[in-house]
């Protein structure tokens, strides 16, 4: 479980930045 869990966690980080690059952006 923990593994799946690190995996939907880095999935999920990949795709919030695919999605929105410029929102990750002015976070940063």
């Amino acid at each position: 479980r923990d593994e799946s869990e690190r995996d939907g966690q880095i999935i999920a980080n990949i795709n919030s930045q695919l999605l929105t690059p410029t929102a990750f952006s002015s976070v940063k």
